[in-house]
């Protein structure tokens, strides 16, 4: 068992957000709806994945975010995300490849 923590969650659809970027000629507009709680809940889960469960735990937030702001676009005009809630085929694409990077094999033990 593997288990992955929470992904970037926006205050809004993540392309809605990017197309009012876009309006509002303002690149980091999507980075301000971002919300708080999704770096809490990943640090406590991680903890009771390697505490308490005693899995692998592969964290998106870190995977997928820096001190200047999460990923939005997987290539030009490719939102990673495609609602609220959900990759798009790309963006989970992205993912994968980018887990497989930083865990080689981890899919294969499992």
């Amino acid at each position: 068992m593997i288990l992955f923590g929470p992904r970037p969650e926006y205050d809004n659809e993540l392309p809605r957000l990017l197309a009012d970027s876009i309006l509002r000629g303002d690149a980091g507009f999507a980075q301000h709806h971002l919300y708080d709680r999704s770096r809490p809940l990943d640090a406590e889960m991680s903890r009771l994945a390697r505490d308490t469960w005693h899995v692998p735990y592969i964290s998106l937030m870190t995977l997928l975010c820096s001190e200047s702001g999460c990923i939005e676009y997987v290539a030009p005009g490719l939102p990673i995300q495609s609602d609220y809630a959900h990759f798009t085929l790309q963006g989970s694409a992205y993912v994968g490849r980018a887990v497989n990077a930083r865990f080689p094999g981890i899919f294969e033990s499992r």
